[in-house]
């Protein structure tokens, strides 16, 4: 297995402009994501899904 395509997730920088940002840490998607700390090829947490933007 190479260890090196697997990557920290900065949740510092997505969990703001997750559509999911207002839930819980314990609520789903949020505890589902926050229990996996890295991911595979990105720094992207696993349930993150961008927030859409009014225009």
């Amino acid at each position: 297995m190479d260890h090196q395509a697997y990557k920290e997730v900065y949740f510092h920088e997505y969990c703001g402009m997750c559509k999911h940002k207002d839930l819980g840490d314990t609520e789903a998607p949020c505890s589902e994501c926050l229990t996996e700390s890295i991911n595979l090829n990105t720094h992207r947490p696993v349930k993150y899904e961008k927030k859409e933007t009014k225009r």
